[in-house]
């Protein structure tokens, strides 16, 4: 499965986008890490619930996220497999969008 990819231009500043992100990242628990290269926000070890990473990048107000779980490989937020985790990080994604549009 691929990526949930969304590409969109906001009504907001770099800074504004920047600051609503991080602040809605922190309260939900996720921490910015560099994963394989890629500076992703991360929630979850894998113990109980696969880990949850979304990755966000701006300028001038365009944006381009990107959402997947991982468990033994990548996997997208369409489709069966995991369903109630993709249902949840869907969820996530869907407002930090709302929320820098």
């Amino acid at each position: 499965m691929a990526r949930y990819i969304n590409n969109f231009v906001s009504t907001k500043s770099d800074n504004q986008i920047k600051a609503i992100a991080e602040d809605y990242f922190y309260k939900e628990g996720f921490k910015l890490k560099n994963v394989n290269g890629e500076l992703v926000w991360k929630k979850g070890t894998g113990l109980l619930t696969a880990p949850q990473y979304i990755k966000l990048c701006f300028q001038n107000s365009n944006v381009h996220i990107e959402a997947f779980l991982k468990m033994f490989s990548e996997i997208g937020l369409d489709g069966f497999v995991s369903a109630i985790p993709k249902q949840i990080l869907k969820s996530k994604v869907n407002t930090i969008e709302g929320l820098i549009k």
